[in-house]
């Protein structure tokens, strides 16, 4: 954490106290300390034995107050961006191509991924959609709002990484596109490339 973000994970996390059933777990259990800070409904979706919970769990922080520190978030934005298109991949190469909003029939984790995947494809302003926010509502719960704050904290983290070597955000929104077609907003006029 400190190579990544030149802050160490308790400073990171300052804002989130510990509270004291995790703080007997932490003791108990070891590990991160950090970890135990963390919202109880994120910490709790990943798996060490299923790689891809890792999605789940970085997608569940979006709904937590924990993400204050802009360093946080843009580590958190990069992971996020990097999981939900992981996903995508699996979901692509295993010839499941389905019509973009099916996806949300998978369930919990569907609407995460539809969410993830608006914020880093989609224009920004489909991320303030009524029909995105009823789908955070179904992910998120009370927390919906804080989840679309970070989430647009964690947009414009992205984009703004990319943005000072040089890539447009009309240029990751057409790498990222999720027409199996054509890109969000036409950033490509034709249709994709066959690989």
């Amino acid at each position: 954490m400190v190579n990544q973000t030149g802050y160490s994970a308790e400073t990171l996390l300052e804002c989130c106290e510990i509270p004291a059933q995790h703080e007997v777990w932490a003791r108990q259990f070891g590990g991160n300390r950090a970890r135990w800070a963390l919202p109880p409904e994120a910490v709790y979706e990943h798996s060490w034995l299923e790689p891809l919970s890792i999605f789940r769990f970085l997608a569940r922080l979006a709904g937590s107050e924990c993400l204050q520190h802009p360093a946080l978030i843009d580590l958190w934005a990069i992971d996020l961006a990097s999981a939900t298109l992981a996903v995508r991949t699996l979901v692509e190469s295993a010839g499941l191509r389905r019509a973009r909003h099916a996806t949300s029939r998978v369930g919990l984790s569907g609407g995460m991924h539809l969410i993830a995947t608006t914020t880093f494809s989609a224009p920004r302003s489909l991320l303030d959609q009524p029909e995105t926010l009823k789908i955070a509502r179904t992910v998120y719960g009370d927390n919906a709002g804080t989840a679309i704050v970070n989430l647009h904290a964690a947009q414009d983290s992205y984009y703004s990484a990319f943005a000072e070597i040089g890539i447009s955000e009309k240029s990751l929104r057409a790498l990222n596109g999720t027409h199996w077609e054509k890109t969000w907003d036409g950033a490509f006029s034709a249709a994709r490339a066959k690989v």
